[in-house]
């Protein structure tokens, strides 16, 4: 469900090919951190669908 709010997101990692699974929790205090920035391509796993 795209709307689920336990449902991790991805990240993609800016400069690599790395991605990495993130809680929607943690992803809001690093967005607040400046560590996920406009950089970064972040989306959730049921939005591949």
């Amino acid at each position: 469900m795209i709307n689920d709010p336990s449902a991790p997101l991805i990240i993609s990692i800016p400069g690599t090919q790395e991605t990495r699974e993130i809680s929607r929790e943690a992803a809001i205090e690093a967005i607040r951190r400046g560590e996920i920035g406009p950089d970064h391509w972040v989306w959730s796993p049921s939005h591949n669908d």
